[in-house]
């Protein structure tokens, strides 16, 4: 299984952060249709949550992508205590599970845990490689030994926007009221 976790709104400081967007995708096989479930902050504790199916070529190629923009892209050098390495706000995990054991629900309630290799191994998962950066969530922070480049803060933005732009195709923010 393939996955790719997203959440927007990640850097905290003395309050804990309000994720704006979370956003998980997991695909089972490159020919499976993937699972994508998106949350939306709507004010408060308050979330709305959406769910769809990404059609398996479509999926494959995002998570291809995604994978091939980060993987040699520098992450924080003291994950979650260093400063947010591509001042962007934003957490993206891209990974490869070797074998799934579980339910599609149990694994869909680890994309928003922070402890995601852990929740997935005790799933009875064995993660076989994952790129993730992890801005700062607390007060407690210092600068990072790694300054990425302009091309590397590009790939990074590149990534993020392939993700957002199968959200807003398949689980689009609900309308606003007029």
């Amino acid at each position: 299984m393939r996955y790719i976790k997203l959440v927007e709104g990640v850097v905290g400081g003395f309050m804990p952060a309000t994720h704006q967007l979370r956003v998980g995708l997991h695909q089972s096989t490159a020919d499976a249709p993937a699972h994508l479930h998106v949350e939306r902050h709507t004010g408060g504790k308050e979330y709305t949550t959406a769910t769809a199916t990404v059609p398996a070529a479509e999926a494959h190629a995002l998570l291809d992508r995604v994978a091939s923009l980060v993987d040699s892209l520098p992450i924080e050098s003291t994950p979650g205590a260093s400063d947010d390495l591509y001042e962007r706000n934003t957490r993206l995990a891209v990974g490869h599970v070797a074998d799934i054991k579980d339910d599609v629900d149990s694994i869909a309630r680890a994309w928003f845990c922070d402890r995601d290799r852990d929740m997935l191994q005790r799933g009875g998962l064995e993660e076989v490689k994952v790129w993730q950066n992890v801005p700062p969530t607390a007060c407690q922070r210092g600068p990072n030994k790694i300054v990425p480049t302009d091309a590397q803060r590009q790939a990074f933005d590149e990534a993020v926007a392939a993700v957002i732009s199968v959200v807003d195709k398949y689980a689009p923010a609900p309308a606003e009221d007029a």
